[in-house]
Parts: C-alpha cells; sequence; structure tokens
C-alpha cells in the first residue's frame, strides 16, 4: 500500500493574491481597498507574514505527519457554545431497504450486531482488505467514531478514545434512564442476533410498564462548555458518578429510542435538537424510531461526515442482507446507571431542560426534494454536479439577499496522514458576476460563458483546496503562531487577522455539505453563524435532496432561499440543455 504523504506546508507567494481574489466578491469595494492595505502591510510592506511563516514552519518540523491537526484540535476543543446545535451534525436513513425487519427490537439487535462487527474491522484493520475504503487514504479519522468522547472541561475541553478491551458494551438510554448492556461474551464474541433482539424485546417491555420519566443527566451537554464542565466536574466529586461516566466513556456507543415521532422530518429535528435520552458529548449515538428509521448523531471533533459514510454504507449492506441463522438465545441483563444529584443539580439540570425546550423552538428546518434533477443529468449536460449546484445555490442567495455572502464548504483531505477538511468558498468573483447578470436579459453566448467561468473557478478552487494549497487553514495556521508566540514578537496582532474582509470571508453565512448517500433521508447541523443557515445537499443520480437549518426569526428568508434555489436549479437544467461544458 501506498504510503499517505504528510500534509504539506504552502508558501507564502500565492496567499496574498489568493486571499484578496477570495475576499473580494464578499465586500463592498471601500471595504476592500481597506483590507488590501492589510494584507498588503502583512505580507510585503512589513516582515509579519514571513515571520509568522517561519513559525509554522518550526511547528511543521515538530508535527511532521500534519502541522494542522494540534491546532484543529485545539480550535474544537476550545468552542464553549452548545455543541448540539453548533458542531454536531444528525442524520436519518431511509427505511425502506429492510422490509424483512418488522419489529423496533429485531432492527435495533441487527444494528447493534452489525456495528459491533464494524468495529472489530476497525480494529483488525481491514477496512481496506474488506475493499470499504480506498487504499490511498489516511485512516485514522475510523478510530475516532466508536468510544471516542468529549469531555467538558473549564477553557478547554479534553478528547479521549478509550482503548479496546475485549469485552464490548454500549449503553442505552430509556425514559432519560442510562442502562448498561454487555454485547460480547467473555471471549470478546459479539452476541448473535437473536440474543440481541430478545435483550432489547425485553428491555422494551419493561420501559413500558414503568414510564417513569427523570433528568436526563445527558442535559449536561447541551449546556455551554464552560457550565457543563462546572456540573460535570461537580458530578464526578461522588465515587459512584465517576464510576458511571467512566461506563459512558468506555461504551462503544450510546442508543436510544424515539417512540414519540411518527415521521422522518420529526425524528430528524428531535435527533438534532431535543435533549431527551442524549449524550451530545459521545461521537457516536444511535437512535431507532417507532417507525423503524435509523439515526445517528455525531459529535464533530474527531470524525467528519466522509469518514460515517463508511459506516453508513457497511450497516445499510448489511441490514439489506443479514439472514438469520438458528442462532442460541442468551440472557442478557441491564445494569442501570444511578446517578446521584445534589438539589443543586438538579438545579441545574432543570434550568439547561427548560432551555432546551426554548432551542427546541429557536430553530427550523425546511426540506426540498429535486426530483426534475439528480447527478445524471446534471452529468449529461457536461457540468460537474457540484459546481451546477454551488452555482445555482449562489444564483439564488443574491436572488435572496441582493448580495453575494461568504458560504462554506469542506473539501476532504484524507488523501494526508490525519487529514481533515479544507475550506473552499464557493462564493466567488466569476459566481456574484453571473449571478448579478442572471436576470439582466444578458445575451445566451454571454451567460454560456459566465456559466463555463464560474464553473472552471469552483472545480480549481476544489482542486487547489485537495493538492493542500487552501487559503484559510493556512491563514489559521500564521494566526495560530501569532497567538501561540506574540509575547517573544515585536509586533501586536497583524491587522489582516482582524480586517473587515478577512473576517466577512470566515464568516459562514452559507454552510453548506455535500453529503451524498442513497440511504440517508435527512442531514442536519446547525447553522455556524447568528444569521446564518446549515445546508445540506444530497446529490443522487435522479434526485437532489436539500435540508436547511436556521434560527426560527431566520425562517422566511430560509424559505424564499429554497425557494429561489430551487427555480434556478429548474432555469440552469433548462438553459443547458442544449450546451455542453467542456470537462
Amino acid at each position: 500500500m501506498e504510503k499517505i504523504k504528510p500534509l504539506p506546508l504552502p508558501n507564502l507567494e500565492h496567499l496574498n493574491t489568493d486571499l484578496k481574489h477570495w475576499i473580494k466578491p464578499l465586500v463592498s469595494d471601500l471595504e476592500y481597498i481597506h483590507t488590501v492595505q492589510s494584507i498588503d502591510y502583512f505580507f510585503h510592506q512589513s516582515n509579519q507574514a514571513t515571520i509568522l511563516q517561519k513559525k509554522l514552519e518550526a511547528f511543521n518540523n515538530k508535527y511532521p505527519k500534519n502541522w494542522l491537526t494540534p491546532l484543529w484540535n485545539e480550535l474544537y476543543l476550545k468552542y464553549r457554545n452548545k455543541l448540539h446545535t453548533g458542531t454536531n451534525y444528525s442524520m436519518i436513513f431511509y427505511n425502506d431497504y429492510y422490509p424483512h425487519i418488522k419489529t423496533i427490537e429485531n432492527l435495533t439487535g441487527k444494528t447493534i450486531r452489525i456495528l459491533s462487527e464494524f468495529y472489530k474491522i476497525i480494529m483488525n484493520n481491514d477496512l481496506v482488505q474488506k475493499k470499504l475504503v480506498e487504499p490511498n487514504i489516511c485512516l485514522k479519522q475510523y478510530f475516532n467514531i466508536f468510544k471516542a468522547i468529549r469531555i467538558p472541561q473549564v477553557e478547554i475541553d479534553q478528547y479521549k478514545v478509550p482503548k479496546n478491551e475485549k469485552n464490548q458494551f454500549i449503553i442505552i438510554i430509556m425514559n432519560n434512564h442510562f442502562y448498561k448492556l454487555n454485547i460480547t461474551d467473555n471471549n470478546g464474541n459479539t452476541y448473535n442476533t437473536k440474543t440481541l433482539t430478545q435483550a432489547i424485546k425485553n428491555i422494551l417491555n419493561e420501559s413500558t410498564k414503568s414510564n417513569e420519566n427523570t433528568l436526563n443527566i445527558g442535559l449536561l451537554t447541551t449546556a455551554k462548555r464552560d457550565e457543563a464542565a462546572s456540573i460535570y466536574n461537580e458530578l464526578i466529586l461522588n465515587k459512584q458518578n465517576k464510576t458511571f461516566f467512566k461506563w459512558i466513556e468506555n461504551a462503544l456507543f450510546l442508543l436510544h429510542f424515539d417512540l414519540e415521532s411518527t415521521n422522518s422530518k420529526l425524528a430528524i429535528e428531535r435527533l438534532f435538537l431535543n435533549a431527551d435520552n442524549k449524550y451530545f458529548d459521545k461521537t457516536l449515538q444511535v437512535v431507532i424510531t417507532q417507525d423503524l428509521h435509523i439515526g445517528l448523531n455525531i459529535e464533530h471533533t474527531g470524525v467528519d461526515g466522509a469518514t460515517i459514510l463508511t459506516l453508513v454504507d457497511y450497516l445499510t449492506h448489511h441490514l439489506k442482507n443479514n439472514p438469520e441463522n438458528n442462532e442460541k438465545i442468551n440472557e442478557l441483563f441491564l445494569e442501570p446507571l444511578n446517578f446521584s444529584l445534589s438539589p443543586l443539580i438538579e438545579k441545574k439540570l432543570n434550568k439547561l431542560h427548560k432551555l432546551n425546550k426554548f432551542d427546541q423552538k429557536n430553530y427550523h428546518v425546511n426540506y426540498l426534494m429535486i426530483n426534475f434533477l439528480g447527478k445524471s443529468k446534471i452529468k449529461s449536460l457536461g457540468f460537474s454536479p457540484d459546481a451546477f449546484f454551488q452555482i445555482a445555490l449562489q444564483i439564488a442567495q443574491y436572488k435572496t439577499f441582493g448580495v453575494m455572502k461568504s458560504t462554506y464548504e469542506p473539501v476532504s483531505m484524507k488523501i494526508y496522514d490525519e487529514g481533515r477538511t479544507e475550506c473552499a468558498r464557493p462564493s466567488t468573483q466569476s459566481q456574484l458576476i453571473l449571478a448579478k447578470a442572471w436576470n439582466q436579459n444578458k445575451n445566451d453566448d454571454v451567460l454560456f460563458e459566465l456559466i463555463q467561468s464560474a464553473a472552471n473557478e469552483h472545480v480549481n478552487r476544489i482542486k487547489q483546496c485537495i493538492n493542500g494549497n487552501g487559503v484559510e487553514r493556512h491563514m489559521y495556521g500564521l494566526e495560530s503562531m501569532y497567538l501561540k508566540h506574540k509575547n517573544e514578537l515585536d509586533f501586536n496582532k497583524p491587522k489582516v487577522f482582524t480586517s473587515l474582509g478577512y473576517q466577512t470571508l470566515k464568516n459562514d453565512f452559507l454552510s453548506t455539505t455535500n453529503v451524498s448517500h442513497p440511504s440517508i433521508k435527512h442531514f442536519i447541523f446547525g447553522p455556524t453563524s447568528e444569521n446564518g443557515f446549515g445546508i445540506f445537499y444530497s446529490l443522487l443520480n435522479n434526485e437532489i435532496i436539500i435540508n436547511i437549518s436556521s434560527r426560527t426569526e431566520n425562517n422566511p428568508q430560509a424559505k424564499r432561499l429554497l425557494n429561489h434555489l430551487e427555480k434556478t436549479l429548474l432555469e440552469l437544467m433548462q438553459f443547458l440543455k442544449n450546451k455542453k461544458l467542456p470537462y
């Protein structure tokens, strides 16, 4: 297998020009002039960029596999706002590809067994051998899916991935009570599907007999991080509580049932926002719904969406093709986690429960299924599907807001050792020119040339990011070097980092992610800026799925944006029917 390359450290040669070019469509002429002045001073008139680049080169020598890794981890773990609305992401799968599974307990039993098998494949380093992933990508993220957890601490959280143990267990949450369920025998062998199914049946039967609800200890994970740390650190002063939190840390994953949602849209919104039976600090949470949908909630610190898709592939494939044999049923027992709560902790959790109700009202999700267009048809037009969608989105946002605002699009860097993502900004200058011209009755040939220019710039920017030459991670590295060495430097923080242009570039007004998988029905993450929008899109062969999240106060704008996007996709398709782009 070819050795995975270290993440390259870009030089300063093109950063100056690229930074200006990326910022230009997002600010006024006067704001751009002021930003250019700060950029020129940083790169040329002073020696600041060169000094910080040398610091970054020394840092790269210290972390030769990936200079970004420690800075990335620090960025995530210093995030102080709520995880469930700020960084976590959730998904719900279609439930029509396993018609042979008729009951919630059977679906749960099969899911537990399949995920346990997938964990063993990861730990045995068999992902490539079993052809689940390509051999030329870094596999380290896969070891962060199971067991991993984020521990709340003041100022900066702790991230833990407990070591492999032969005997595996999961934590099941019902009626806000936590229970430990062993899923392997004493030899480390996963129990068969019938045994796990019977255990889940017993659990659900007991749950219906006693519907007593309680305060969910997981409410602490809905708090801002410093407050979460305060509650957590107080709870673990109790020896028994500390043991229970250790169980949560070491659990393979968490699992709960959504017996309230009557459809998949309600289920994804509850998974995204509702704190009942949740613990948002755990990397992998699984939900099984009453109508046999499966969902995942992912804590983002150690795992990107592209990595989770491998798990989705494995799970959905084996749910379709996982016959039961004549299996002996073993009796499994639940072990409750009876946390001890002081009156003060109960008061704090009650407050968080009320705040969570507010969060549920404060966010809104809009859905759109495009049936007239899909990846196949876009390709038949000679178009890159992602470029096509982002062109439509930029035109739609210009129609909606009258300006071009910054759009975030992650680009996977898994071809590099410990690679995460780079940020490509689809909100380019050529996109802005096209968006302005789209409704001005321009000549068709002129519009076609503008579309070509926008598509080419989009594709080239993606390639630039894939090759490790993006703008924002490099700028983040330089800024981090200033913060780490400011006491020994003879200049204050360079104005380029605080300039309006650079801050506007980093403000993810439209935060987008393309997670195209035929099993994923809904995918939700919160907007990453106060007045912005979180946009998921799935480019399938014959359809496009779009989910947009926003704060409720911005929901009218989200609806207008979605309407404009649907119309623009149709208009672009019709316009390009007799045109071919030279890819």
